[in-house]
């Protein structure tokens, strides 16, 4: 999450939004964690899944990248490094 963070700051100028989808927390529980670890990202409350489901995420974490019209250019299913160089070169062609 921390470098979930780095790349919302990072691209915020060239207009991505980080948006990510909590399915299984509390209210509560997320908030605290956001705040214990100092990240400013939106979150979105699926525990009806119903966001997941449309997705096809099926393991978490699964990242999914929209374009403009909110149409699905990438998925990844697990951890991925948000500081990697190769993450920002296969963003930069997606925010054009």
């Amino acid at each position: 999450m921390p470098s979930l963070q780095r790349l919302a700051e990072r691209w915020r100028a060239l207009g991505l939004a980080v948006i990510t989808v909590a399915v299984a927390d509390q209210r509560s529980r997320i908030a605290d964690f956001l705040s214990e670890n100092e990240l400013q990202l939106a979150v979105v409350d699926d525990r009806e899944r119903i966001v997941s489901r449309a997705w096809g995420a099926r393991l978490l974490p699964t990242t999914v990248v929209l374009d403009r019209r909110h149409r699905i250019r990438l998925r990844g299913e697990g951890p991925i490094d948000w500081d990697s160089p190769a993450i920002d070169q296969t963003l930069q062609p997606l925010m054009k």
